[in-house]
């Protein structure tokens, strides 16, 4: 008995919830959606895999704005230094790996927080 009222107790909060979302006006979804949106930035892959990676340098710092494609952060192996570009436009909302980390590629280094340019929202009228 007891499991059985649970279950429809959570229901109809669950039911409530989701009334109380369709209810909103659909700017304040997407304010809601786009301050969640983050894209990671990734090591790219290399052609020489078997040799050791590190980060050498941020380019910019927390907090700054990017345009994607723009540099944002210096990767070498013994010999070799390239940039690796933004995956896309917004803020440098989190840095994950420092300077002189060991990376591999697909490492996940930060994070961008997406502009709003970039917040679709579907059924908006």
């Amino acid at each position: 008995m007891w499991d059985n009222s649970r279950f429809w107790i959570g229901q109809l909060f669950h039911d409530s919830r989701l009334r109380l979302l369709n209810s909103l006006p659909h700017q304040f979804l997407a304010s809601l959606r786009m301050s969640t949106e983050l894209i990671p930035v990734v090591v790219p892959p290399i052609d020489h895999q078997d040799e050791p990676m590190m980060l050498c340098n941020w380019l910019i710092d927390r907090g700054e704005r990017v345009e994607s494609g723009e540099s944002i952060l210096e990767i070498s192996i013994p010999g070799i230094v390239w940039d690796v570009p933004a995956p896309s436009s917004g803020r440098l909302e989190r840095i994950v790996r420092v300077v002189f980390d060991r990376l591999r590629p697909g490492d996940i280094c930060g994070w961008i927080r997406l502009d709003g340019d970039h917040v679709t929202v579907e059924n908006a009228s």
